[in-house]
């Protein structure tokens, strides 16, 4: 339920192909992909808390694998490290979907922070 090679995941692994990571790579950070936090968020999220755009025709959405005039659903956990104190920092990761008849694949990853 992966669209590979996985864009947007090259942060999880040492050595990457620029096109993303393959499915031999995903399997082996799955558990860091996927760690507690996520696996959380996933199992109370229902599809109508995804959220959801219709994609723009933009070809650097083609670059990223997601198709133009698609509806891409998306997910965002945030993690919040050392939290009220001065060095606290925020980083979050987005999981974008596209929809395969009544499938959800997921397409794309985004880290920031």
């Amino acid at each position: 339920m992966t669209v590979f090679p996985l864009l947007g995941a090259e942060g999880y692994v040492e050595s990457f192909d620029s096109m993303g990571i393959s499915q031999a790579q995903f399997l082996q950070q799955f558990d860091r992909i996927f760690d507690e936090k996520v696996k959380a968020t996933i199992a109370k999220t229902t599809v109508a808390d995804l959220e959801q755009y219709l994609s723009p025709k933009d070809a650097a959405l083609q670059s990223i694998a997601l198709p133009p005039n698609t509806t891409v659903y998306y997910l965002t956990v945030l993690s919040i490290f050392d939290e009220g104190l001065e060095t606290q920092t925020e980083s979050a990761v987005l999981f974008y979907f596209l929809k395969d008849k009544s499938v959800f694949k997921l397409a794309y990853l985004s880290i920031a922070g």
